[in-house]
């Protein structure tokens, strides 16, 4: 027994340490899954429908657009692979998670639903 005593006096700072980084690491993760569902109620509560008066990427890809004179951040859940334009139409509804591009010039409508486009593009 005093053997064992000694060997976890002798590590303990390194127990320590990595008791420490367990937990911070724990945290971490803990807030990554809290934020998530924050920003996706906040995503099923936004609705809106205009015409884009303005669209920005940021480094990541995501869109933050304007419609009506208001901004919207188009969070990460969503690939929109640089498709939003000035002048096309986007529209969301309350309760959903589906975004309906309407094209500018075509009128291609295309459905983003989380990662992937929901149905590809409709004519």
């Amino acid at each position: 027994m005093a053997k064992i005593r000694t060997d976890l006096k002798k590590y303990k700072w390194e127990i320590a340490l990595i008791a420490l980084f367990v937990t911070i690491a724990m945290l971490f993760f803990c807030y990554m899954i809290y934020s998530g569902r924050i920003s996706e109620r906040e995503n099923i509560s936004r609705e809106f429908r205009g015409t884009v008066e303005n669209v920005l990427y940021d480094i990541k890809g995501i869109p933050n657009v304007m419609v009506q004179g208001k901004e919207y951040y188009l969070n990460n859940f969503y690939n929109f692979d640089h498709k939003i334009e000035r002048g096309d139409s986007l529209v969301k509804y309350k309760g959903s998670t589906i975004y309906k591009l309407v094209k500018k010039d075509s009128g291609t409508v295309i459905e983003f639903d989380n990662q992937y486009p929901a149905n590809g593009t409709n004519e």
